[in-house]
């Protein structure tokens, strides 16, 4: 029965259907259906079933078991309805449920086996010999969606039911069912299994099937070669040509280069069969090199994936055009194999000039693996700290300090001064937490002398050091500038914050501390605060 008109019945018999001088309780209700349950008048049995399907209780429903074998079919359904429509499934009723798989209403058959089935699948494990002879009968059943529902739910069923009970859906009436079956069995078909069907399979007039039957064939090795000489004739194109890539047949080379070179052929086909053939023979492998001049991105690109997939080595001139192409998957793969063979200094200097971000990013890091032997990756270092990505910039400015260059003081010394904020502060940053006194030197004199620059570091180390100053001396509305450091984004000058708060032990302070970590919900600044309390005491 369809839901919708399930649920108006429902309704209807809920509101209208009880006459009563008095309002019945629940119990009552229940306890009247079930007598009504043993009516002779199916009509009254059916609405009995109706009415107790809304109470979602165990005891209600484990006296509607009996009502799945009731003699009339729309009870039966009214029955299989409420238990898809409830949340309750218990042990008693599985196989009730199971047995209505063989019921002459097709309606319960398909709701059986679509939404009951995967829910009573644990419990009907027991009952081995019957559930099998049910399972099996379902899986012959002459309506359609019945089967369908049965295929796909052969995850769930597959312990109960031997994989060998599937395998005659490959044969199946419905193309529907047999790319289902194909689907769902492709990781367990054996070449013994498939081939009662193959012959059929490989000529199927869906195409979705013929592609996924391609897939397990290319999987039995020689048993499926004869099969696979039939699809390398597929009046699909793809299919063919996968065909013939399966077969690892050189005499189909030729063929073969006409689909690669055709600009008709889809990309992905063209870099899938290019990494077929690339290891087939020398010429093949040539053909697949001389790929690389091509002028078609999507060949130059299944060129280079075979080539470097097959662990082929590349000559310094190959890559420095490779690493200049405007394709990024190209340049990726390319970079991929620079970084992971010996470079020079020559090479990195050029790639720190590319007009492309990730081959300078790629130089970079380079330079940073290879300065301290090599002294002359310094100059790309020099290269990309004037880059026009920030980012770059400032982590050439730390490769800097890090390869201890002779002139990075006065670099630093000049970055302090920068155009760019983040320049401005990475420089300041680093040159703080130094310990050479060359580097403190040089943050006094600037901050002596150029006091109007905006740097954020400094200005943050600065405000904290002027809210820690409140502990030797308050000024006017200090206690707002203190309260305010509890919201401030730096971490810095919030421990400042809380520092000034517990050494001078203002209940003001501690107050709206509290508020603050009450309101935020910060668990930094409260497990600093708890450190700070537990040294204090």
């Amino acid at each position: 029965m369809n839901r919708f008109f399930y649920s108006i019945l429902v309704f209807i018999f809920c509101v209208f259907g009880v006459v009563s001088v008095h309002a019945e309780t629940e119990d009552e209700t229940i306890n009247k259906c079930l007598a009504d349950l043993k009516s002779t008048d199916k009509s009254v049995r059916q609405r009995a079933v109706l009415i107790l399907c809304k109470y979602q209780r165990s005891d209600v429903f484990r006296n509607l078991i009996p009502a799945l074998d009731d003699p009339d079919p729309k009870v039966r359904e009214s029955t299989v309805v409420g238990f898809i429509e409830s949340r309750i499934m218990m042990r008693d009723a599985a196989m009730p449920i199971l047995r209505r798989l063989t019921d002459s209403n097709v309606h319960t058959r398909r709701m059986v086996s679509s939404t009951l089935l995967p829910r009573i699948s644990f419990y009907i494990s027991a009952n081995k010999a019957e559930t099998e002879k049910i399972l099996k009968k379902a899986s012959h059943d002459k309506d359609t969606i019945v089967r369908k529902n049965i295929i796909n739910n052969y995850y769930t069923l597959r312990r109960n039911l031997d994989i060998s009970n599937f395998y005659h859906f490959l044969g199946d009436e419905s193309s529907e069912i047999r790319l289902i079956a194909l689907n769902k069995l492709s990781s367990f078909l054996s070449f013994k299994a498939m081939n009662p069907y193959l012959q059929k399979l490989v000529t199927d007039e869906d195409v979705k099937i013929r592609k996924q039957v391609l897939k397990s064939l290319g999987g039995f090795g020689q048993a499926g070669k004869s099969y696979l000489k039939v699809m390398a004739k597929d009046p699909d194109p793809t299919i063919s040509a996968r065909a013939m890539a399966y077969t690892r047949n050189t005499a189909y080379l030729p063929k073969m280069y006409e689909i690669i070179n055709d600009s008709a052929s889809p990309s992905d086909l063209i870099v899938d069969l290019v990494m077929t053939i690339v290891s087939w023979s020398r010429e093949s492998k040539k053909f697949v090199e001389d790929l690389l001049e091509d002028a078609d991105e999507t060949r130059r690109f299944a060129a280079l994936n075979a080539l470097v997939r097959m662990g082929s080595k590349f000559e310094d001139p190959i890559l420095r055009k490779l690493i200049k192409e405007d394709s990024s998957r190209i340049r990726k793969l390319s970079s991929s194999v620079i970084a992971n063979k010996p470079v020079t200094a020559e090479i990195v200097s050029e790639m720190a000039l590319s007009e492309y971000s990730d081959v300078r990013e790629l130089s970079l890091t380079l330079a940073v693996r290879n300065a301290a032997r090599m002294p002359a990756m310094k100059d790309a270092l020099y290269d990309l700290m004037l880059d026009e990505e920030i980012v770059i910039r400032t982590k050439a400015l730390q490769a800097i300090w890090v390869s201890r260059a002779e002139d990075r003081y006065e670099i630093f010394e000049q970055s302090l001064t920068d155009d760019e904020a983040a320049v401005r502060d990475i420089a300041a940053k680093i040159l703080l937490t130094s310990r050479e006194p060359k580097a403190k030197e040089i943050i006094q004199n600037f901050q002596k002398n150029n006091k109007s620059v905006n740097i954020a570091h400094l200005q943050t180390l600065n405000e904290a050091e002027r809210i820690r100053g409140f502990l030797k001396n308050q000024p006017p509305n200090w206690q707002q500038s203190v309260i305010k450091g509890f919201e401030n984004k730096s971490y810095e000058v919030k421990k400042a914050a809380v520092d000034v708060t517990i050494k001078l032990r203002d209940p003001l302070l501690v107050n709206e501390l509290r508020k603050y970590l009450n309101l935020k919900n910060d668990r930094d600044l409260a497990d600093y605060l708890y450190k700070k309390i537990a040294e204090e005491e």
